[in-house]
């Protein structure tokens, strides 16, 4: 999913005739942090800004562009969202029943 919202991003500021920056220096870093052996979460840390703000711009865009899907899309993340809430709130209340 990030590899498309940098293919947004990328799209959208050249489009502006910008240089899209936060996309080649997220790209770059995941190239660099694949190639060492050692691995640890914290590398990833100075990452995750940016890939929102990629994320945030691709939303943005589809939101201008698919109105229709992404309201379909927001839709239907309520309803799961609904429905995990009675799940997981029927599968927790078994356990507390007092006698």
């Amino acid at each position: 999913m990030l590899y498309t919202n940098f293919y947004s991003h990328i799209k959208y500021q050249l489009s502006k005739n910008q240089v899209p920056y936060i996309a080649l220096y997220t790209i770059f870093y995941i190239f660099f942090f694949s190639a060492i052996k050692h691995k640890e979460i914290r590398f990833l840390m100075p990452i995750i800004p940016f890939a929102t703000l990629t994320i945030a711009e691709s939303i943005a865009y589809n939101i201008k562009l698919r109105p229709k899907l992404v309201s379909f899309f927001v839709k239907l993340y309520i309803l799961t969202e609904i429905y995990t809430f009675f799940l997981l709130n029927a599968i927790s209340d078994r356990n507390w029943i007092v006698k």
